[in-house]
């Protein structure tokens, strides 16, 4: 089903412990309860910095939103959005990640740590060049195994920080020449998505890289995980998205634009922005998609059947007209006899 945002550029989406669905779109923040949507505006005169990053929220219900001009909050229960620590953050921030209460923001001059009600503040940069690409963090996701430590994805390198020691340690890729954009955790597999070459896999018990995941165009927008499921949703600039299984080892599903389908039973758009798995259903812009190979076919089926009743009514009207012109009545007419069958 097709829910109505308040802009069609989805950038972010995130479902939080009550249900509610976060929708970033290219100006505002959307919240979807399942029927009404409310629109909540971004603080902030540049519009082209705007565009939501990411969305996350706390136990307590607060939610935190990131654009190009920094980090905001929405308390619990509350009707506006406000800035957060302004005077530090002020340029674009990339992606979230909230341990605790502990607000972790991946930006373009390195990784911030938020916490204490944000009387603490505290930066980590991988080199001390402000300038290096380097500090360019594009994502980041805990370490499983420590408390104190981040795996980070930069434009062009993985890293590794621990942050009681503050030493950040990399592992270069020197066969690949694209920009990473995002990361997804399955096990010990850290998944990087890249503007260019697929998906690239680094095993982190080995700490060595492994085989690339082609996805179609292979411009992968963004990535994520399901949950608890084994499978990789994979959202391409350009070739839609695909549903990778880390069990089998391959694809098991494609979601693409088909211009011959009906309203809201296929992509928009096969330029992909957003992710975030809901159980079975994948939300892609600002539509819900089956995730796995049986779904697809369900929903197939049902679009067989819907095409098979409108044409049987659409036959229908033209039979009482041509009743109205002939006393003696129509003949059944293919349609019918083939909706009887199936």
């Amino acid at each position: 089903r097709q829910v109505g945002t308040s802009d069609r550029l989805v950038n972010a989406i995130h479902r939080d412990a009550t249900g509610y669905v976060w929708i970033g779109t290219g100006q505002t923040v959307d919240r979807y309860d399942g029927v009404r949507v409310k629109k909540y505006t971004i603080p902030g005169e540049r519009l082209n910095l705007k565009r939501v990053t990411d969305i996350t929220s706390g136990r307590d219900g607060t939610v935190y939103i990131s654009n190009g001009e920094g980090v905001f909050r929405l308390p619990s229960g509350g009707s506006e959005i406000v800035p957060m620590v302004k005077n530090s953050i002020n340029f674009p921030v990339n992606s979230l990640l909230l341990q605790g209460d502990t607000l972790f923001a991946a930006t373009d001059q390195g990784v911030y740590l938020l916490s204490g009600d944000e009387r603490h503040v505290e930066r980590f940069m991988p080199r001390s060049d402000v300038l290096s690409a380097n500090n360019v963090i594009k994502s980041l996701l805990p370490d499983p195994s420590s408390s104190d430590a981040l795996w980070l994805s930069s434009r062009s390198s993985l890293m590794y920080l621990n942050l009681k020691e503050r030493i950040f340690t990399e592992y270069p890729n020197a066969s690949v020449n694209a920009e990473f954009t995002d990361m997804a955790r399955i096990d010990n597999i850290l998944y990087i998505a890249t503007r260019g070459e697929g998906v690239l896999t680094f095993d982190t018990n080995k700490r060595e890289w492994g085989p690339v995941i082609n996805a179609g165009c292979n411009l992968v927008s963004a990535i994520s995980a399901g949950p608890d499921d084994g499978l990789l949703n994979i959202a391409t600039d350009g070739d839609g998205v695909y549903i990778y299984s880390a069990r089998r080892r391959g694809m098991v599903n494609h979601l693409v634009h088909d211009r011959l389908a009906a309203p809201g039973e296929s992509l928009s758009s096969n330029s992909v922005y957003s992710r975030a798995p809901m159980d079975r259903l994948l939300p892609v812009g600002a539509r819900l998609y089956p995730r796995g190979r049986q779904d697809i076919r369900h929903i197939q089926l049902l679009q067989l059947l819907r095409h098979i009743a409108d044409d049987c009514k659409s036959r229908g009207h033209a039979r009482r007209r041509d009743a109205h012109r002939h006393p003696r009545g129509p003949v059944l007419s293919q349609p019918r006899q083939r909706a009887h069958h199936l």
